[in-house]
């Protein structure tokens, strides 16, 4: 299976696109700040894997300690990112193409 990466100034994480979901990997690292487009569902995702353990706060980010399947790219990039974000262009592989070039390419 090919990994995916999304990567900013600030965060750094690393997924697999598999059946329309997106699993994004352990030691991956989200934005612990959120924006006002984050949405009160991602929310709760977020308390409920800080809850469990799932996610842990280091300075300003949060480090993923165990895998964790998205419904969907957008969602595991919003997710990561702390503000909505198209999954589709997010998610680019080791030659830089987005998870959105790679599935046209598949049709």
């Amino acid at each position: 299976m090919e990994k995916y990466f999304f990567k900013t100034s600030k965060i750094s994480a690393e997924g697999i696109y598999e059946n329309g979901k997106m699993t994004i990997l352990k030691q991956s690292v989200a934005n612990k700040f959120v924006g006002s487009s984050f949405s009160e569902k991602l929310l709760l995702i977020r308390e409920e894997l800080l809850l469990k353990g799932k996610l842990v706060e280091v300075k300003d980010n949060l480090i993923f300690t165990e895998n964790f399947t998205c419904n969907s790219p957008s969602e595991a990039s919003a997710l990561i990112n702390g503000t909505t974000s198209n999954g589709l262009s997010s998610w680019k592989n080791k030659d830089g193409k987005t998870l959105g070039w790679v599935l046209r390419q598949e049709v």
